[in-house]
Formats: C-alpha cells, structure tokens, sequence
C-alpha cells in the first residue's frame, strides 16, 4: 500500500511538472505565433515598397529614354 502510495505522489509530481511544460511551451507559441504575424505584416508592406519603387523607377527609365531620344 505504501509504495502505491510513493507511486501515486511521483506519478502526481511528474503530472504537475509536465503541465508547467505544457503552460510554458504554450505562451512560447503564442508569443512566436505573434511574431510571426507582425514579421508577415512587415514583409507585406516591404513588398508594397518595392512595386512602389519599382513603378518610380521604370518612369524614371522611360523619362530618360524619352529625353535620349529628343537629343
């Protein structure tokens, strides 16, 4: 009876250990959960910069040409 006993308290022991794991890891994902969300928010608006700047350069480039070709 008493090693049921001793087993019950480890088995217990380990239970508790394991939840404060599981509580742990859980706030670590929904931290990274959001990191990740506000890195694809900054990779979205990077992306918009950049087809911004690629449509100013390409004016540029056709402005240029433009003037080339009037000299």
């Amino acid at each position: 009876m008493q090693k049921l006993s001793i087993t019950l308290n480890d088995v217990e022991t380990e239970l508790k250990g394991n939840r404060k794991k599981v509580k742990i890891l859980t706030e670590n994902n929904d931290a990274l959960n959001i990191k990740v969300k506000s890195l694809e928010k900054k990779i979205d608006k990077q992306e918009d910069e950049i087809d911004d700047l690629k449509e100013k350069n390409s004016k540029l480039q056709n402005r240029s040409e433009e003037h080339t070709s009037e000299l």
